[in-house]
């Protein structure tokens, strides 16, 4: 399976290096463990359990149109700032975003903070969930954000 996901992203160097240069210039304390998110299709999704705390590491996919991870890091920092429950974003370097190789096809990660949330495909939501959910989307949906280039 991990292989398969690995296919997602263009990776310049393993992932293990991947994850100690995040850990080392993030500043995350030592890597006790990884693993993959298997659920979802897009991006490479990893749980980092480092001495300090557990995050998230999204590594984007190599053929994400031009500027969608940009797009997807303001939403979230945008959405932190409204109030939603979403993860929060780690910067580095004053940028949600961290780039692996220089190059113009050079990989690009963000670290997020991991919290534990329900499934409501494997469990039932209660109407207090559904509530929260509609108000959340609700406040989405008052956003404008500029269309990335």
């Amino acid at each position: 399976m991990a292989k398969s996901l690995l296919n997602r992203v263009n990776l310049p160097i393993s992932i293990e290096e991947i994850l100690n240069r995040v850990t080392r210039d993030y500043k995350l304390g030592e890597i006790v463990n990884f693993s993959y998110f298997e659920k979802g299709y897009e991006d490479l999704n990893i749980k980092l359990v480092t001495s300090k705390c557990i995050f998230v590491v999204k590594i984007f996919t190599w053929d994400r149109a031009k500027g969608r991870p940009q797009a997807i890091t303001h939403a979230l920092l945008e959405f932190k700032k409204m109030q939603i429950p979403v993860p929060q974003v780690i910067l580095y370097n004053n940028s949600p975003l961290y780039l692996l190789s220089e190059d113009k096809q050079g990989t690009q990660l963000c670290v997020m903070e991991y919290f534990e949330g329900n499934n409501f495909k494997e469990n039932t939501a209660a109407e207090l969930d559904y509530v929260q959910i509609t108000k959340s989307i609700a406040k989405i949906n008052t956003c404008s954000f500029p269309v990335p280039a």
